[in-house]
């Protein structure tokens, strides 16, 4: 997660040296005027708004994960137990690739019967251009097919802060992708955590998210305790990925309001201060797959033959970022590095127990679906395109 920061206003060069030192000197003046005037960050509006977004993130993916369960034992034959069907992870990753193949061909077909009025050549076009996407989706590990979206996400802000000069929106993506404690917005701690404003912050997280997420999403914790079978981790990646986010920029604002209020008088700096990047919701996954899979050996992308454990690379940036956050570096967001390496390590050990909870309060109001389909088999013959 980088810092960015950037003057409120810009002073203007006059031949006179009186002119200019007194000219400077209200600036200053203002300046610190405004600084006394504006209110410390809100601890408890950002309390709030990460506990209700995680609540609700949580719950709207529990209630995804059970109705995908459901919808992916209708379409299976009754052959063979559900439940002893799913023992084996790829046995996991053949009933979810066939349930996306079926939702990629609902929607090809959709597309095609709502663009019949369009001339032919333009409509088999765009039904080629799906055909190939589609194609290259499905043809990618189920675990890799959840981290799409995300990086799509990603692309799309991304492209929002290089089409911003042009559009004369660029004061609106500071207002709306950068967290700044100090303006009184807490929807940026969401937002910013997929906003990415440099091309090298964004292909190196994306990079990061690629092979991290994938990793994790492999690791994420699950209660053997727990009876419910889990189909698709999708739901669960997505809840885990947006709660590390807005995890993460809760610490850096936290951290930001305390110094705050430590200070008699505030830097202008500490207004200013801003950040984004989606660096702090990576850290956590990096945490979660040191701690499920701590002899994994990783490859740094330019010396590809050096290897070493994850449990020594993700402990080396840690302390890096330790080091950073008490110097006060201001490059990187550090403190948010920390929060999601923190919620990481959490989330393996209390991880598994929040998600069945979130999951049986549906399987409360419905029949526990790897009850309810206890005679139902495996899935016919897989649909390609």
């Amino acid at each position: 997660m980088l810092f960015s920061t950037w003057l409120g206003r810009t002073l203007h060069t006059t031949s006179r040296c009186s002119a200019r030192v007194s000219r400077l000197h209200r600036a200053d003046v203002n300046n610190a005027r405004r600084i006394r005037l504006t209110p410390p960050p809100s601890i408890f509006r950002a309390l709030g708004f990460v506990g209700g977004v995680s609540a609700v993130t949580y719950l709207g993916c529990a209630a995804w994960s059970v109705r995908t369960n459901e919808r992916i034992a209708r379409e299976t034959d009754a052959s063979i137990s559900f439940s002893f069907f799913l023992g084996t992870r790829k046995n996991y990753e053949m009933l979810v690739q066939n349930d996306r193949a079926e939702q990629w061909a609902q929607g090809y077909h959709r597309l095609a019967v709502s663009l019949q009025a369009w001339p032919h050549a333009l409509r088999r076009a765009c039904l080629c251009v799906y055909e190939k996407v589609a194609d290259t989706y499905l043809g990618l590990p189920t675990y890799q097919q959840a981290v799409v979206p995300l990086v799509a996400l990603h692309t799309a802000v991304f492209a929002a802060w290089m089409l911003s000069p042009a559009l004369r929106t660029t004061s609106l993506m500071y207002r709306l992708f950068t967290h700044r404690p100090a303006s009184g917005r807490v929807v940026t701690l969401l937002t910013s955590a997929t906003s990415h404003k440099g091309l090298a912050h964004f292909v190196l997280n994306n990079l990061a998210l690629w092979s991290v997420g994938s990793c994790a999403i492999q690791a994420l914790p699950r209660d053997k305790r727990d009876a419910q079978v889990e189909a698709d981790t999708q739901p669960h990646f997505v809840a885990f990925y947006v709660a590390a986010g807005l995890f993460a920029s809760l610490v850096s604002h936290l951290a930001l309001a305390w110094r705050w209020r430590m200070v008699p008088k505030p830097a202008p700096r500490l207004a200013r201060r801003a950040s984004l990047g989606a660096s702090g919701a990576i850290y956590a996954a990096f945490a979660l797959c040191a701690c499920t899979m701590p002899h994994v050996q990783l490859s740094l992308v330019f010396l590809p033959m050096l290897t070493f454990p994850i449990k020594w690379g993700f402990g080396s940036l840690v302390l890096l970022d330790v080091v950073g956050a008490v110097r006060g570096w201001r490059v990187f967001d550090h403190v948010a590095h920390l929060g999601g390496a923190a919620f990481g390590f959490v989330y393996y050990l209390v991880g598994p127990s929040i998600w069945n909870a979130c999951r049986g309060i549906y399987g409360i109001r419905r029949t526990n679906e790897s009850q309810r389909v206890h005679e139902v088999g495996i899935p016919a013959a897989f649909r390609p395109w």
